[in-house]
């Protein structure tokens, strides 16, 4: 993970994104903490972490449940909408 701060962002990047990010395939101000907060995406206006996970396509075509607290399933894509 590395964490950047200039002026008024503070990013967040996990070492995952970071070849995605250099190719242009995430848009680095997903990772911007400072900015989200900014939006409402802190524990202040909030109780939980939005988060979509991800399954693995071997998983995700044998049709699992959606863990608790999960809103609906996205088959098309492999994952689920969390908190």
């Amino acid at each position: 993970m590395h964490v950047q701060q200039a002026d008024d962002t503070l990013s967040v990047l996990p070492d995952e994104a970071l070849p995605l990010l250099a190719a242009g395939k995430l848009d680095r101000r997903l990772f911007d903490v400072a900015a989200l907060a900014r939006m409402g995406y802190d524990d202040a206006h909030g109780d939980g972490i939005p988060l979509i996970a991800s399954y693995g396509a071997q998983t995700f075509r044998s049709g699992p449940t959606a863990p608790r607290g999960t809103g609906r399933p996205h088959r098309r894509v492999g994952a689920a909408a969390c908190g």
